[in-house]
């Protein structure tokens, strides 16, 4: 969960979630987000999720509620990735009852750029590769 400062300074996303200065929840579409469905899992998974799911305004996926949350709502489900990088001033709380959320990827042979598709896919296990996303929220 993110919100910018302003909003609350609760110690855990379970309380900023349910803070009266939260009126607007940005949560990416759970039907086509994996991480609105993960939000959805974690919220669900408390006795007042039912109160909180009346503050969502649904975005497309993780990067518009991000965006929405940084300042247009008072907060978001969001990727860690992106509070990470965030430029601008704000808390963050993990939420760790929304559960892993896998990345995956394919290489479709076959196609004009097939070899630098492969070259990506093999440099994204690397622990070169490892130590960026670590950095970023990702990974062990």
């Amino acid at each position: 969960v993110y919100v910018h400062l302003d909003v609350t300074n609760e110690a855990d996303w379970r309380r900023a979630v349910l803070a009266p200065a939260m009126r607007q929840i940005a949560v990416p579409t759970p039907e086509t987000a994996p991480y609105g469905a993960a939000a959805l899992r974690a919220v669900d998974s408390l006795p007042a999720g039912v109160l909180i799911r009346e503050k969502f305004v649904y975005t497309a996926n993780a990067a518009q509620s991000f965006q929405y949350a940084a300042g247009i709502v008072d907060g978001g489900f969001t990727a860690l990735s992106f509070a990470l990088e965030a430029r601008i001033t704000g808390c963050r709380w993990p939420v760790p009852e929304a559960g892993e959320i896998i990345q995956k990827g394919c290489v479709i042979s076959g196609r004009p750029q097939a070899d630098i598709a492969r070259q990506l896919a093999e440099f994204l296990r690397s622990g070169a590769a490892a130590v960026v996303l670590a950095r970023f929220g990702y990974g062990d």
